[in-house]
């Protein structure tokens, strides 16, 4: 049996109405909605960016990777930005940047596609579950493809994320009983994390927000300030943004999911990219993707609404011939037998 791995980009949430990284911090401040990040944001825009968040242009707000890397480049190195911008409140303002992410994917105009849906109904359309059929990674910190999987898949089999997460035998309110994946699952990888991770820095346990039974995430893309059950710290969200340098992850459990990223490459026949598009701050993933080719030769689809021309290059150029499929993420789906 073939193994298929399928990879996702910002391009396959945006086929379901949500905003690209380039488009979050624009979304959220174009929407009038008042909250407590808004002021501490705009502060940081103007003092590191110069802008003003009354007047500011789709094309000269930063990206919240670009916003978020700055952050975390000072926390990691456990540097500052002087008096004023102390360890402390960097950590804060690294969580208003991901609230303030929240708050513009919960706020965009959905469309009615459920791509991520109706691929997981194609795939798993025979009712015959194989375990070593299908894998998922996704660079994407939304929850579409988590509801996807879990809304589709039997009662008995279970979504894999490659980590243990501290509610599996330990849990209370907030935080829901997560049933630990047995043999019967499907492996789902997310090396940048996820909206609905989120880690204590004392224990150094993760916990998980949701179960299984079409409840992923109940309390929508918001997150409250919660507190790791075992000892009371408050928990930190767990979503990393590509380097373009290399960079050796401090939260165990992202290199654990990063050793099994390249684990199931390595064993992957054919890898299907959906709307993702290999920028070049991704330099940890081409290292990891040309080591798996070179431990078994595999059959790349690159699955993009842009034109044939840079983007097909860029693929070429890293992993030899790849099949080019000139459509958008719903169009694929409605073709998958085309290409499985």
């Amino acid at each position: 049996m073939k193994k298929h791995v399928f990879i996702f980009g910002a391009g396959a949430s945006k086929d379901e109405g949500l905003p690209i990284q380039e488009e979050l911090l624009y979304s959220y401040f174009k929407n009038q909605h008042s909250d407590q990040f808004r002021p501490i944001i705009a502060k940081y825009f103007n003092d590191f960016f110069n802008l003003d968040i009354n007047n500011v242009q789709h094309n000269h707000i930063p990206t919240f990777e670009e916003a978020l890397g700055i952050i975390e480049a000072a926390i990691d190195n456990e540097q500052s930005f002087g008096p004023t911008y102390s360890q402390r409140y960097l950590r804060q303002l690294r969580t208003a940047l991901i609230m303030a992410m929240g708050i513009a994917i919960e706020h965009c105009s959905r469309n009615a596609n459920k791509t991520h849906h109706r691929l997981m109904q194609a795939l798993f359309s025979k009712k015959k579950f194989h375990a070593e059929e299908y894998g998922f990674i996704s660079f994407n910190y939304d929850l579409l493809l988590d509801k996807a999987l879990m809304n589709i898949l039997e009662e008995e089999i279970y979504v894999d994320y490659g980590i243990t997460f501290a509610n599996e035998t330990i849990y209370h309110p907030p935080f829901e009983h997560w049933e630990t994946p047995g043999k019967r699952s499907i492996r789902f990888l997310k090396p940048h994390g996820s909206f609905n991770w989120m880690h204590c820095p004392t224990c150094n346990s993760m916990y998980i927000t949701g179960v299984k039974e079409s409840r992923i995430f109940s309390t929508g893309y918001l997150h409250n300030v919660e507190h790791c059950l075992k000892d009371q710290t408050e928990l930190s969200y767990v979503m990393h943004p590509p380097s373009l340098y290399f960079k050796t992850h401090r939260n165990i459990y992202l290199q654990l999911v990063w050793k099994h990223t390249y684990d199931l490459l390595a064993q992957a026949d054919k890898v299907y990219f959906i709307g993702y598009a290999l920028k070049n701050a991704d330099i940890w993933m081409k290292y990891i993707l040309k080591k798996s080719q070179m431990q078994k030769p595999k059959d790349f689809v690159v699955v993009n609404p842009q034109p044939a021309s840079q983007l097909h290059q860029k693929f070429n150029r890293l992993l030899g011939n790849v099949l080019y499929v000139n459509q958008n993420f719903s169009t694929f789906v409605e073709n998958i037998y085309d290409y499985i």
